[in-house]
C-alpha cells in the first residue's frame, strides 16, 4: 500500500515562490492553478517586512507539497475538489493561499503546491477616528487652539483618519498573528493524517508513515535525478509496494508481529542508507533484501492462510529474522562479485524453502492426528 508523502518548508519570498509553481515555462507541466488572494502577497511581504521592523529576509509564507494519486490527473474535476478539500483541512478559509498541481517529466509523480501565510485576514477592519476636532494654524501646519487665530478646523471628531496616500487607516492590523501549529512538532504528523482522511474520502487508501511503522518508505523520484538513479529508485519502489502488501497480509493474521516488522524496517532503512552514502548512489542490493524477505513473507502468509488453527508457531517470523538479518545486512556491505552474491543469495533461499518444507510437513502431521483423533473418538 502506498504512503502519504507531504513536506512543509518555510518561504522568504512569496511573490516569487508564487511565480515559480504557477510559471508554465519553468514546470514541467501545471494541471491546475488556484488562488484565494484577498490582498496578495506583495502586500504579505510588506506587512511581514513591518511586523519583523526590518528590511532584511523573513518568512512571509509557508508552502505544503503533497504527493497525489496519479488516478486524479485523468480527472479535473475530481483533482480541483481534492486540492480544494486539502486546502480547507490543511490551512483554512481565511488565508491567503494558492495551489498548483504539477505533474514530473515522467509523469510518475502528481503532485500539489500549496502556498499560504500563516496569518489570517482579520474579517472586520475597524477605521480609526479622530476623537476630536483637529485645528491646525494654517502657516505653520502645527497643531492650534479651535477658534484660535489663524487657525483652521481640518478633521473633524468621528471623521475617519487616512494616510499620507489617501488610504484608511485601522485600528486593527489586517492581518492577525502567525498560527504557532504551523511549526510545531505535532503538527508534522497530524497533516499526515488529514491528508489520508481527505483522500480516504476519494476513495484513495493510504498508509501514514511513522516512526512506529512496520511498513518501509518509497524513495522519492527527485526531478532532475539520474536516469540510473530513477531506474534503480522505481524497482526499489516495487519491491517496496509488494514488500508492504504482504507485510499487511501478514498482520492482519497475527498483528502481534508488528515489533518484528518495526525492527526490520528500522535496520534496512539505516543500512540502506548507510550503503547509499558510501557508493554515492543508490544501491541496487537493497532490491535484492526487500525482494527476499517479501518472498519469504508472502510464503509465510500463504502457510498461515492454508492452516486454519495456530499451528504456525507464533515466535517463528521473529526467529527467522533473527537467524537471517547478519546475513541480509552483509549482502548489502559486501564488496565480492556478483557470482558470489548470486551462490549467498541462492543458499538463502534454500534455506527457507527447507523452512518451509518443515511448515508443511508440521501441518500433514497435525492434520494427519486430528484424523486418528476422530476416528478413535466415542462411537454415538
Amino acid at each position: 500500500m502506498a504512503n502519504i508523502y507531504s513536506r512543509l518548508t518555510k518561504i522568504n519570498d512569496a511573490t516569487g515562490r508564487s511565480q515559480y509553481i504557477s510559471d508554465p515555462k519553468r514546470q514541467e507541466e501545471i494541471l491546475l492553478h488556484k488562488s484565494d488572494l484577498e490582498y496578495g502577497w506583495s502586500v504579505i511581504e510588506e506587512f511581514e517586512k513591518i511586523k519583523s521592523n526590518s528590511d532584511k529576509e523573513n518568512w512571509q509564507a509557508r508552502e505544503l507539497v503533497v504527493a497525489l494519486p496519479n488516478e486524479l490527473s485523468v480527472d479535473k474535476i475530481k483533482l480541483e475538489n481534492v486540492c480544494d478539500n486539502l486546502v480547507v483541512e490543511l490551512v483554512g478559509k481565511n488565508r491567503e493561499h494558492e495551489y498548483a498541481v504539477h505533474w514530473n517529466k515522467e509523469r510518475t509523480n502528481l503532485h500539489v503546491h500549496i502556498l499560504f501565510s500563516e496569518r489570517e485576514r482579520v474579517q472586520e477592519l475597524k477605521p480609526k477616528t479622530y476623537q476630536r476636532d483637529m485645528w491646525y494654524d494654517k502657516d505653520t501646519n502645527r497643531m492650534a487652539k479651535a477658534n484660535a487665530e489663524n487657525a483652521e478646523l481640518r478633521f473633524k471628531k468621528a471623521e475617519i483618519m487616512k494616510d499620507k496616500n489617501g488610504q484608511v487607516r485601522y485600528d486593527n492590523a489586517l492581518f492577525s498573528s502567525k498560527d504557532i501549529k504551523f511549526k510545531s512538532r505535532s503538527f508534522l504528523l497530524e497533516k499526515q493524517y488529514i491528508i489520508q482522511g481527505v483522500l480516504k474520502g476519494y476513495g484513495f487508501n493510504l498508509e501514514v508513515q511513522e516512526n512506529s511503522t512496520p511498513y518501509l518508505s518509497q524513495k522519492k523520484l527527485f526531478k532532475g535525478a539520474s536516469a540510473e538513479y530513477l531506474d534503480t529508485a522505481k524497482q526499489y519502489n516495487h519491491e517496496v509496494k509488494q514488500y508492504n502488501q504482504a507485510v499487511k497480509e501478514h498482520l492482519e493474521i497475527e498483528p502481534e508481529q508488528k515489533e518484528v516488522y518495526q525492527e526490520m524496517r528500522s535496520v534496512l532503512e539505516k543500512q540502506i542508507k548507510k550503503e547509499n552514502r558510501n557508493s554515492q548512489s543508490f544501491s541496487g542490493k537493497a532490491i535484492e533484501v526487500v525482494r527476499d524477505i517479501k518472498d519469504y513473507v508472502l510464503d509465510l502468509v500463504s502457510t498461515l492462510k492454508k492452516s486454519i488453527g495456530n499451528i504456525i508457531e507464533k515466535t517463528q517470523l521473529g526467529d527467522w529474522w533473527d537467524n537471517n538479518k547478519d546475513e541480509l545486512i552483509e549482502l548489502m556491505e559486501d564488496s565480492e562479485s556478483l557470482e558470489t552474491e548470486k551462490d549467498r543469495m541462492a543458499n538463502f533461499v534454500h534455506a527457507v524453502d527447507e523452512v518451509i518444507e518443515d511448515q508443511e510437513k508440521t501441518i500433514e502431521e497435525i492434520e494427519y492426528t486430528k484424523g486418528r483423533n476422530r476416528n478413535y473418538g466415542p462411537t454415538l
